[in-house]
């Protein structure tokens, strides 16, 4: 994955979180499309130079750039991590269930949907209760997604046997104490891993009725949440097109379009880097199956990537105010 990862930006992405700027990198696609194994398991020990050769897929690049730009520069400088998921409009704490676990409490109940609380300093959703740990090395956060990836919602479908059944969105933050001269400051990076498109017929296409009816909910879900998203990146287009076009002073400036963050949870948790100013430097991975039957699918896919590349975005450092307790993983 590290050609992937170079044409990504990961390396770029990284150093700008490490000086306080946030940054986002997700993976859209069709269902069985590769998104969750590019992400979190591509280059498993096979010593590729992606998750340091330990696998981990872009979200180990991910890892390994950042703590590299740490490198020499720490300055006191703390890394967290928390792990969420959006399945069926349900926020849920992968990390929290990581550590029950561990904890051995065989027969838990299952984690709470968690509350969602706007910030106005990240511009996005707060998971009110999610669990933030801290992270000192590539090794440790690829060691975390790998056992929240293992909680993450999944079943089976007529199109893909293993496939994701939730939105994964993981937040890495390096916050930095500041000194004298300079104000502490934050840097966020979202890693999403977007679960599949698809149609509702090869979601439920199974013999059992209860599996069937559960996978058809899901996909039903995963599309409108998907549509949403679709419609943000063609209103921040909008939005962006509207901003370094200019009128001359001719005709009236048409009013900026409604931006629907708020529309769905997984454009809530993403709010930082799609509504408002986009206070994020972000990457899209567009994923496509090869067979000829996907083919409408796959158009569909790289028309919702070249939508996201008329976003432009404006991202700033973010400094905090003394004694600011929004330093976390989210805010």
């Amino acid at each position: 994955a590290a050609d992937v990862a170079a044409a990504a930006g990961v390396a770029d992405l990284a150093a700008g979180v490490a000086a306080g700027l946030n940054a986002a990198l997700l993976a859209y696609g069709q269902t069985g499309s590769g998104k969750t194994h590019t992400m979190s398991r591509e280059g498993g020990g096979d010593g590729g130079e992606s998750g340091g050769g330990r696998g981990g897929g872009l979200a180990g690049a991910v890892a390994d750039a950042l703590f590299a730009s740490l490198d020499g520069d720490r300055g006191g400088a703390r890394v967290t991590l928390s792990v969420v998921q959006v399945h069926r409009e349900a926020v849920t704490d992968l990390l929290a269930e990581v550590a029950e676990a561990e904890g051995g409490a065989a027969g838990a109940a299952p984690p709470p949907d968690l509350p969602l609380r706007e910030c106005r300093a990240t511009g996005g959703a707060v998971p009110v209760g999610a669990r933030t740990v801290a992270v000192s090395s590539p090794a440790e956060v690829v060691a975390a997604l790998a056992a929240a990836e293992g909680r993450r919602a999944k079943g089976a479908t007529a199109a893909n046997p293993t496939s994701s059944r939730s939105h994964s969105i993981a937040c890495l933050a390096v916050t930095r104490p500041g000194d004298a001269s300079t104000p502490p400051t934050v840097g966020r990076f979202y890693i999403a891993d977007l679960a599949g498109s698809e149609r509702a017929a090869a979601a439920a296409g199974l013999a059992c009725p209860a599996a069937a009816a559960a996978r058809g909910a899901e996909a039903v879900s995963i599309n409108l949440s998907l549509v949403t998203l679709g419609q943000v990146f063609a209103a921040r287009a909008a939005a962006s097109a509207c901003a370094g076009g200019g009128s001359g002073g001719a005709t009236p400036t048409p009013p900026l379009p409604f931006i629907p963050v708020r529309d769905s949870k997984l454009t809530r948790l993403l709010g930082c880097a799609l509504g408002g100013a986009g206070n994020a430097r972000a990457a899209l991975l567009v994923c496509v199956r090869p067979e000829a039957e996907c083919a409408g699918e796959t158009a569909a896919a790289l028309a919702f990537g070249a939508r996201a590349r008329q976003v432009a975005t404006a991202a700033r450092v973010n400094q905090l105010a003394t004694g600011d307790g929004g330093g976390g993983a989210w805010g």
